[in-house]
């Protein structure tokens, strides 16, 4: 033992300067570790960063899909009532058209050249019965084509009221985006 301190007393500075080097070498490779690690661990929450944004673009594109597909099948079943309802009022509206016309139509055994039996040019014809009935007839058929327009509005009304527009996406049901 006494050549080792005879040695370290003669050369003090060197092996104080050696072990400043070593302490220093030791402090940089643990430095050098946790700089390493502090990289890794940025990578991996780049990573997953970059995962749940893809995760989050994916699920608006589904929901977005979803709200489109909605939108569609509104869009759709709302043209079907609008279809079905405007041909149901066409063919009442055509019915009620024929009876009134077959109504204001001269009977069967009607002359069509007045009492006389034949036409004369240039005179017209004699009339086939009141004067009051035609326009009267006019008038309530107006009437009934109103209060058929407005029964089938309604209809029409009533229907759309049904269509479901407030479907809600199963993921927003979930409160999850």
């Amino acid at each position: 033992m006494p050549a080792l301190t005879a040695f370290l007393m003669r050369n003090w500075q060197a092996v104080l300067g050696a072990a400043a080097v070593a302490i220093l070498f030791t402090l940089l490779a643990i430095r050098t570790g946790q700089r390493d690690d502090a990289r890794a661990t940025l990578e991996r929450e780049r990573l997953e960063h970059k995962l749940f944004a893809e995760r989050v673009r994916a699920k608006a594109e589904e929901i977005r899909a979803r709200f489109i597909d909605h939108a569609r099948r509104v869009e759709r079943d709302q043209n079907r009532v609008t279809q079905e309802v405007s041909r149901e009022y066409q063919e009442r509206l055509i019915a009620l058209r024929a009876d009134y016309e077959r109504r204001l139509r001269p009977s069967g055994g009607a002359n069509p050249g007045g009492a006389g039996g034949l036409a004369v040019p240039g005179l017209p014809d004699a009339p086939r019965g009141p004067d009051g009935a035609a326009p009267a007839a006019r008038f309530e058929f107006a009437c009934r084509a109103n209060s058929l327009q407005l029964e089938y509005l309604q209809a029409w009304l009533r229907q759309q009221m049904q269509v479901d527009r407030d479907a809600v996406p199963l993921a927003l049901e979930r409160g999850r985006p």
